[in-house]
């Protein structure tokens, strides 16, 4: 039978190893966010350029974008719910990564996301209004547009990360709690509870 003092180094320990391997995520998860949110903003924004006619769709058959786009793009493009409130969904779309972008550096700056009581309700926000555009190029579009796909599937990534983030930032602050409540005194050698 393990003696007390032993299985609380045991817990202490596991502590030990659980924080470093959050603390790896934390470094990491928000990295993948920023590299989502540029995607994203590059794709809403080729979208942008192309709704207001800076690209077109037609004359670059041979660019790699247009050609993953297909012609569901231009009907996409045409619809009524290209905007909302006369403002290009694409444009919205390229305001929203952009506006992840920053959150992201914030995060990485001061190594804890920025207003995380309104970040989840706002990316709920964005992953409804994803929801609600693949809806209508579902059931309106006889042919989706892949590039708006490939933006609202980069969109619920990004999400579900900064989620598992936010998550994350909770356990890891939790586990500095627990390690902060054992401590070893200097000269005893015991681990004590305060």
């Amino acid at each position: 039978m393990e003696s007390c003092s032993l299985i609380s180094i045991k817990a202490i320990t596991g502590i030990f190893v659980m924080r470093r391997e959050w603390g790896t995520m934390k470094r990491i998860l928000p990295i993948a966010v920023g590299i989502f949110a540029l995607a994203g903003f590059a794709d809403s924004l080729y979208l942008s350029f192309a709704y207001f006619g800076l690209v077109n769709l037609h004359a670059t058959q041979g660019v790699v974008a247009c050609a993953i786009g297909g012609a569901g793009c231009e009907a996409v493009m045409r619809s009524e719910q290209a905007t909302v409130v006369g403002i290009p969904s694409a444009v919205l779309g390229a305001a929203y990564f952009a506006g992840i972008l920053g959150l992201v550096v914030a995060r990485i700056v001061a190594d804890k996301w920025p207003f995380p009581l309104l970040l989840a309700p706002l990316l709920l926000v964005g992953l409804s209004f994803s929801g609600y555009l693949l809806n209508t190029i579902a059931t309106d579009m006889d042919e989706p547009c892949r590039l708006c796909l490939i933006a609202h599937a980069i969109n619920v990534a990004a999400c579900t990360t900064i989620f598992v983030s936010l998550y994350i930032d909770g356990v890891a602050s939790r586990l500095g709690a627990a390690l902060a409540q054992h401590r070893r005194p200097g000269a005893q050698g015991r681990w004590r509870s305060t």
